[in-house]
């Protein structure tokens, strides 16, 4: 999907923009052609990378899912999905809040 996503068709874009990234990719999502991906983008990208899968940036699963689905639920070790996502949603908010609020409020 990468390919799609030149410097081209991407110059367009004017705003300010916050990219999070897995280092492994998965469930599809190839790392290297999200990387590309972002190399494309105008401007200079706030950049992050997360050294998990794809599916990290799915919230922490029940045990019922991981015992149905461990591919989705499984994350590398000493990740923390949970402590993850509260550190990821407090820099999205904060991001919000600096670019389309002009600062906390």
């Amino acid at each position: 999907m990468g390919f799609a996503f030149t410097s081209e068709n991407l110059a367009g874009i004017k705003i300010p923009l916050l990219v999070w990234r897995s280092e492994l990719g998965g469930g599809g999502v190839d790392a290297a052609s999200v990387a590309r991906v972002i190399s494309n983008l105008p401007g200079k990208p706030e950049g992050h990378v997360v050294r998990a899968g794809h599916y990290a940036f799915l919230p922490p699963c029940t045990a019922e899912l991981a015992a149905l689905r461990p591919q989705v639920c499984t994350d590398p070790e000493g990740f923390d999905r949970a402590g993850f996502h509260r550190e990821f949603n407090a820099a999205v908010v904060k991001y919000f809040r600096e670019q389309l609020a002009g600062g906390d409020h």
